[in-house]
Order: C-alpha cells, then structure tokens, then sequence
C-alpha cells in the first residue's frame, strides 16, 4: 500500500488582504451564517441562486411553524431593532411569541439581514 507523506505544518496557505468568507445561499441559516461572520470581523460574500429569502417567501401567507424567538437569535434581533447601516435603519420587530407568515418574515428580516 502507498503511503502517505505528513504534511508539513510550516507551509501556511497564503492570505490575501482581500480574502472573503464566502456563504451560499442567502435564506435564513446563509444570512444568519453572514452576520455572525460579519459581526466577527470577516469580509463576506452571499451567493444566492434565486432571490433572498425565495423559499420562504414562497410560504406567502402560510404561517410558519414556530414563533418568532425560534427564527431570529437574539443577537441577530438585536441588530436589526438597532439598524445595520443605511440600508437597514432600525425596525420595530414582532414579539418574540409572534407567527410570522414567510412573506412577512422575508421582508421584516431577511431583507433587512441581507441589506
């Protein structure tokens, strides 16, 4: 059998000053997954296939299964009754033990996630 040679550990990938984090997929768990990196000092780039949040928008006026404290983290609620720049003023949410519908949820938060 051929064996394998260890690999070195001074040989480092070399890090660009440009270097993103790359997420795909830009619905709940993709914006999600950006904001903490962003949060953590990371350039990031979101790739999305269709249009933010498309699926869940796709639910219209159909509830979702949980209430609101189950969708958004805390931190990330935070952030957005706070506002996240320019793009993302600060916004009145619902209540935690709110049921949003998946066009409702699209557009309180992850328009405002993705902004």
């Amino acid at each position: 059998a051929a064996t394998r040679r260890p690999r070195r550990r001074d040989s480092a990938m070399p890090v660009s000053d440009d270097a993103r984090v790359g997420v795909v997929g830009a619905g709940p768990v993709g914006l999600y997954a950006a904001f903490r990196l962003v949060a953590a000092g990371h350039r990031v780039v979101v790739w999305e296939r269709g249009v933010v949040g498309g699926n869940v928008d796709a639910w219209g006026h159909v509830t979702l299964f949980s209430a609101l404290a189950l969708n958004l983290p805390k931190d990330a609620r935070g952030a957005l009754e706070q506002g996240l720049g320019a793009a993302a003023p600060p916004r009145a949410l619902p209540g935690d033990d709110a049921f949003l519908t998946g066009a409702e949820f699209r557009s309180s938060v992850l328009l405002a996630l993705a902004a």
